[in-house]
């Protein structure tokens, strides 16, 4: 995950895939959650996604000005796909920088 800059709005994409393959993603959600600790079970920030592209397992999340706003620091980024269904799989766990923006 590309850094974030603190104060800035940042936009991201997550691509869902099967083995490799696209998967159809029409009526299902993604949830981000960016926490400053694994142990925390309320997250520093929580971000619904935008399914831009569904047929092809594309989804979009956008973090605005104010939600940017976290002291800088290494993040633990997560992102679940919850099918239609119920069932949630984690397709992104990483860690993702907040940066300080130097003027």
């Amino acid at each position: 995950m590309e850094p974030i800059y603190k104060g800035k709005a940042y936009l991201f994409d997550v691509a869902v895939t099967v083995s490799d393959v696209a998967v159809d993603i029409t009526g299902d959600s993604l949830k981000c959650y960016i926490n400053k600790s694994l142990d925390d079970s309320t997250p520093d920030l929580e971000l619904t996604a935008t399914l831009s592209d569904p047929t092809n397992g594309i989804a979009s999340f956008a973090i605005e000005i104010s939600e940017s706003d976290l002291p800088v620091g290494v993040y633990h980024c997560q992102v679940d796909w919850i099918l239609a269904g119920g069932r949630i799989f984690t397709v992104v766990d990483e860690d993702a920088e907040i940066k300080a923006v130097i003027k």
